[in-house]
Order: C-alpha cells, then sequence, then structure tokens
C-alpha cells in the first residue's frame, strides 16, 4: 500500500511523498485575443477537503499534464515542488501552493468517494462588501442569475460584462473581464430557463462609483445549477417566490457612465487651459502620460469606512453608516507623470492602485507592522516606469484655482518602460535594463517645489476626490496640497525611499496516512 501526506502538512520544498488528490477545477489563462492557452492552472482537493492551488504550468507543459491529468480523477502524485503560496489573489486559501514538473510522477487510481468533487470558498453578498479592499484570498458567491449584459468596451479596448445576481434578501453586480466574460456567453444554454443558480469563484471586491461590486479574475468560473448543498439551499429558500427569469439588458452603467463614450483625449499641457462647461461641476478628459515618480511627502494611504468608502470623520465613525463600520486603510497616492508636453501630478486612488500592482494597503500594513502613512512601501514603486491612459475628473480646484493634482477616475496600463530614474528619462540614455526596485522613483527637488500648501486652499475644498477631512487621532490625516503654477518638464533626482524584507513561514512536520 502507498503511503502518502495530506496537503495540509505539505512544507516548501520538494515533495519525495504522495499526495492523493482529486483534479476539482482546471482554467487556461491567454493573454487577450490569443488562440492558445499560456498558462493551467489547477486546484486540487484531498479526503479532508483540504484545497492547494497547483500551477500555473507555463506554455510548454500544458500539452504533456492536460494528457496525465484528468478533470475530476483522483490520482497518486510525487515529485513535485511546494512553494509559498502568491501573497495576493489566491483562488484558495492557504499558505502554500504545488508546481509541478516534467518529472513529476502521476498515478491514476480508482475513485475515492471521501474526496470531494468540488468545494467552494463561498461568502454571502454582505460579507463581499465586508471584504472590501482584502485581495489575500479571492472570494466564491452563490446567488440566483437575474440580469446580465452584451459585451462591452472600455476606452482602453478591454472587453467586460455586468451580471446581477440575487438571493433571498439581497442583490450584488458581477464584472466579469476578458476571457471570463467570453466564457460567461459561451455558457449560454445553461441559463436560458427560469430560477437559474449559479456559482462565480475568483472574485474580489470593488468600490466603483460608491457602489461595491465583484470583479473576476484569471481563475472566475461559472457552475449552473450543480448538485451542492449551497444551490440545493438557495432553491428551497426561495422556492416560493416569483420565478426569476436571467434577462439580457443592454447596460447595467449609468447616463453618465454611457455618456463617457464621448471624453475627449487631450495632452497635460491642454488640462491646463481646461475650463468647466456652463453648469457642470466638473469635467472628465482621457490623458496618455507617462508614470516618472511618487511624492512621498503626500502619504499613501486614508482610513474610510469598510462599507461605503466614505472617510471617517474625528472619532473614528462614518456619517453615512453609523457605528456599523469599521476602518479600512485604501490607496492615495500622488504620481508624478509627463507627456512630450509637459508634466505634472495625478492623484490616483484605491482600486485603480490595486489594478497595477495586485496588492492591497490593507496587506502591506498587515505584512509589515512598522509600517506608517510616511514611509511608502517600495512595492508601489512599481507604478513609475509605465504609460498609461488616465480618465482624469477636474473640477473647480483644477480649473479656477489652476491647482494640479488631478484627480484619476480610471487607468489603463498601455506600456510599461523600465525606465531608471527621472534624470535619465531626461537624458535620453538606454535604461532598459535597470531595476527599478532599485532607483530612485520620487520626482526632483523642482517638481516638489511646486506642492507647497495655500491657505487659500480649503476654500474649494468641499470639491476635492475625496474631499479632505482631519480624522482623529490615530488615523492618517488627509490633506489637498497641489497648488502650484503650470511648469515644464523638471530633472535631478533624490534619494529612494527605505525597502524591506519579510520573513519566511516555518516548517511543519509531515504525518503520513496509508491508502
Amino acid at each position: 500500500m502507498e503511503t502518502y501526506v495530506l496537503l495540509k502538512d505539505l512544507t516548501p520544498g520538494r515533495g519525495t511523498d504522495f499526495i492523493k488528490v482529486r483534479i476539482s477545477r482546471e482554467w487556461e489563462g491567454r493573454k487577450p485575443g490569443a488562440t492558445h492557452a499560456t498558462t493551467k492552472t489547477y486546484i486540487i482537493i484531498d479526503e479532508e477537503g483540504t484545497q492547494v492551488q497547483a500551477g500555473p504550468l507555463q506554455f510548454g507543459l500544458i500539452a504533456d499534464f492536460s494528457k496525465r491529468l484528468q478533470l475530476g480523477s483522483v490520482y497518486l502524485i510525487s515529485n513535485y515542488d511546494v512553494a509559498v503560496a502568491p501573497e495576493t489573489y489566491r483562488p484558495v486559501a492557504g499558505e502554500y501552493s504545488v508546481n509541478f514538473h516534467r518529472k513529476t510522477n502521476v498515478k491514476k487510481i480508482g475513485d475515492v468517494p471521501a474526496i470531494p468533487m468540488l468545494q467552494f470558498n463561498l461568502k454571502t453578498f454582505e460579507e463581499t462588501r465586508a471584504r472590501l479592499g482584502d485581495v489575500v484570498t479571492l472570494m466564491d458567491v452563490v446567488g440566483k442569475l437575474k440580469d446580465y449584459t452584451h459585451i462591452q468596451t472600455a476606452k482602453s479596448g478591454k472587453k467586460s460584462l455586468d451580471i446581477v445576481l440575487a438571493d433571498k434578501r439581497d442583490e450584488i453586480k458581477v464584472t466579469s473581464w476578458e476571457n471570463q466574460a467570453f466564457e460567461f456567453l459561451k455558457l449560454e444554454n445553461e441559463y436560458t430557463q427560469p430560477n437559474v443558480i449559479v456559482i462565480i469563484t475568483g472574485t474580489s471586491t470593488r468600490l466603483v462609483k460608491g457602489e461595491t461590486v465583484l470583479w473576476s479574475s484569471s481563475s472566475t468560473q461559472y457552475f449552473f445549477n450543480i448538485d451542492h448543498s449551497a444551490v440545493t439551499t438557495l432553491r428551497e429558500s426561495t422556492k416560493l417566490e416569483n420565478s426569476i427569469i436571467p434577462t439580457l439588458v443592454p447596460s447595467m452603467r449609468s447616463q453618465e457612465q454611457q455618456n463617457m463614450g464621448n471624453v475627449e483625449t487631450v495632452t497635460i499641457a491642454q488640462l491646463f487651459e481646461a475650463q468647466l462647461p456652463d453648469g457642470k461641476n466638473f469635467i472628465e478628459f482621457y490623458t496618455k502620460a507617462n508614470v516618472i515618480g511618487l511624492f512621498p511627502n503626500e502619504g499613501w494611504y486614508y482610513i474610510c469606512c469598510n462599507k461605503c468608502g466614505k472617510i471617517l470623520n474625528d472619532f473614528g465613525q462614518c456619517s453615512k453608516c453609523s457605528h456599523k463600520t469599521k476602518p479600512m486603510p485604501v490607496y492615495k497616492v500622488t504620481l508624478a507623470v509627463k507627456d512630450s508636453t509637459a508634466d505634472t501630478s495625478f492623484v490616483i486612488f484605491d482600486r485603480h492602485v490595486m489594478k497595477l500592482i495586485n496588492v492591497s494597503a490593507q496587506h502591506l500594513l498587515n505584512s509589515d507592522q512598522n509600517a506608517t502613512p510616511e514611509m511608502m512601501p517600495p512595492i508601489l514603486n512599481n507604478m513609475v516606469g509605465r504609460t498609461c491612459i488616465f480618465r482624469l475628473r477636474l473640477n473647480q480646484y483644477n480649473t479656477v484655482q489652476h491647482k494640479e493634482g488631478f484627480t484619476v477616475m480610471e487607468v489603463d496600463e498601455v506600456e510599461t518602460n523600465k525606465l531608471a530614474s527621472i534624470s535619465k528619462i531626461d537624458s535620453g540614455e538606454d535604461s532598459s535594463e535597470h531595476d527599478l526596485d532599485h532607483e530612485s522613483t520620487e520626482p526632483s527637488e523642482h517638481h516638489l517645489q511646486k506642492k507647497r500648501k495655500n491657505p487659500d486652499d480649503e476654500k474649494y475644498s468641499d470639491q476635492i476626490q475625496p474631499p479632505p477631512e482631519n480624522t482623529s487621532k490615530g488615523f492618517l490625516e488627509v490633506e489637498q496640497g497641489h497648488d502650484a503654477p503650470r511648469h515644464a518638464k523638471n530633472g535631478g533626482q533624490v534619494p529612494p525611499p527605505n525597502s524591506g524584507t519579510k520573513g519566511r513561514p516555518g516548517n511543519k512536520s509531515l504525518r503520513r496516512t496509508t491508502t
């Protein structure tokens, strides 16, 4: 009889002991528009219901393991590698992941009923809202499919569709992007009848224009009307209600969002000359710019309500949600950007920062107990050198007071340039081989001089996104101070911010089991 170890007892390193697991889920990763998969990932599960991510397999291994591993089958597997799981966007909970390679041994055995076919990290809609900003482990949700949209195209060219799920008392919107959006449409035959219950996996919570929505990831999959206790429970709890027939709707975007298709694209120099339309409090533009640095003196996060995203008052409370809230750190980072016409500063907030670096502010603070608002984490430097299309909102702060610090409403990266520093950017030197993690990413002293606080700033403070409010002791004080006159390109550099290290998890002993 073969001996094997349980998944919960794995430790980092080469796994020579057998594991007895079922291939519970699998998905392929591919670049938008690609005709073939570039990666493949499995979820394996053992007799105790422990799940572990296996992969992602790189392109050269996909064909081999697609033949050796079949979805739903049970295997004894040895000679694999155990690694620390990714810090964020884990499809299943757990410290470790497993990697297969060409010398991995795979032995298919008969079915083992004790090993579950599927297991999910299911959260209620309310629980997903409370997880805003937490992207360590992705979430799964179950609900009745109510509405869905056609494919929609963003300014960047990326495709998405929206889905509305309902349970007995609540509804939530799920936005699926690119491959996951097209995969949903391929499964149309699964949701043409009334009262379709679907489990959607691999989602994270985002705050979009004050609405909490779920976003898909590369691990997002759809399971319609499957034999699962959560599906049965929801069906029983809603069987006396009216039938819900999934409805295709033109769009779930507000009229304002739909009108954004007509937003003009301008240069940074043209931003400086922008005027508000008559009777309007703001105007929006698209601008393509390169991120050339960060402003560490402006801080990098503030404290807000975990439910609605509003800044907390002096007592650490939300004026909207009252006592039913808890403080949550979210990003607010000031970027130095430039294009061919000028340079300036953009203020970018939480979900847009996470879109670029894939790490939440809460995770950074949890990982480093010594982190402070004044000490900018090195990982934020990863935004530097990227060329993005920014959707910007300008108000009286920008157009009447003629101050910079333009508020970013959306961002899509179009290319990454590994430029070493501002001085090399300006000099035209080839710095593509420099590692940004070891170079200065702060703007020049000349650029910093633009950002002195003006006593008259408070006059229009209620028009800034988000509005500046002083928080209580123990919370970060949020300020707006982008009051410099317009100027041309900058030069020079200052020393880089400090960096830190993170410890490794300790080892665990193995417990072997005999089959």
